[in-house]
């Protein structure tokens, strides 16, 4: 890496671009048109029965859990591999895009004119400065904190507290301590405002990758496609990494992109089913808010010099 490290222009690096209005829009028109579309044909019924249940009528439960249509059944294998390892996927690909796309591009058009070389420092050095290292890092922490802790619990446990929560055990109500401090591991919250979960990860995700594939876009995309326009020529790859160096090299680049890809049009269906089939559709929207939030402090490309 050379050029400024990310850190000293995070304020800058925050800010959007044109084609983020593109991302963002196809981030909200997936969850509010899913989200529009269960609350007529009342398709997320089913889950939203079976979460209220969960925790005080295991019997009733597992009935509902067996007989579940296929897009309600959380325990289906796409669920389970990807979704519930969503962010062991989008660190594989963030790591996979930087050993072998960022490598192969020699940056961005807008750096080559650079007054400043780190490429004499050590590997962790130039990692820890890059602008790859420092958005995996807000984004993992956005998650941390939306999912596991939040100077105690989770931004979601406290919202579900707040919002009513109670601490059950065996279908009965207990001291919330037993949830709070883990010292009754089965028992679990219930009740109160579920923030989406699967929404929240599946949003950031898709923001992350593309973030990352951002640079290699406009050598896969037709030229009058809206996301290409608005991609600033300055953020463009230096070099095709689909025609440059061995053809080993070629084919690992071709492989990591179409692979980020794959998962990307994962999460975009993932998120669609969580929208059609899943949580009340006040969870839905604020599950996508958290993530944007998170998104927003998330440094984008730019180029550093």
């Amino acid at each position: 890496m050379t050029g400024t490290p990310a850190y000293l222009k995070y304020g800058t690096l925050i800010k959007p671009n044109w084609y983020h209005f593109i991302f963002i829009t196809y981030i909200a028109g997936v969850v509010l048109a899913g989200t529009l579309f269960s609350i007529y044909y009342g398709t997320h019924h089913y889950s939203v029965a079976m979460s209220a249940i969960k925790h005080t009528n295991a019997t009733e439960y597992h009935r509902l859990a067996l007989n579940a249509p296929i897009f309600v059944d959380r325990s289906n294998w796409i669920n389970q591999t990807f979704v519930k390892l969503a962010w062991f996927w989008n660190t594989l690909v963030v790591v996979a895009i930087a050993a072998t796309l960022k490598r192969t591009a020699g940056g961005l058009r807008g750096e080559r004119q650079r007054t400043k070389s780190f490429s004499d420092v050590d590997i962790v050095t130039r990692i820890l400065a890059s602008k790859t290292f420092l958005r995996w890092a807000v984004a993992t922490l956005g998650w941390v904190l939306f999912a596991a802790w939040f100077f105690g619990p989770s931004v979601t446990q406290r919202v579900s507290i707040a919002t009513g929560a109670q601490c059950v055990f065996n279908g009965d109500i207990v001291d919330a301590a037993q949830c709070h401090l883990g010292t009754n591991p089965v028992a679990r919250w219930s009740g109160g405002h579920d923030v989406s979960g699967h929404t929240f990860i599946l949003a950031l995700g898709i923001l992350l990758i593309l973030e990352m594939l951002v640079p290699y876009l406009p050598y896969v995309l037709p030229s009058f496609s809206l996301v290409r326009q608005s991609i600033p020529l300055s953020i463009y790859a230096d070099k095709d990494i689909f025609r440059t160096g061995s053809r080993r090299v070629r084919l690992a680049n071709v492989a990591v992109f179409w692979g980020s890809t794959f998962i990307l049009g994962l999460w975009g269906i993932m998120l669609t089913i969580t929208a059609v089939y899943h949580h009340h559709p006040n969870e839905k929207l604020t599950g996508m808010l958290c993530a944007l939030l998170v998104w927003f402090f998330m440094p984008k490309e730019h180029a550093l010099h």
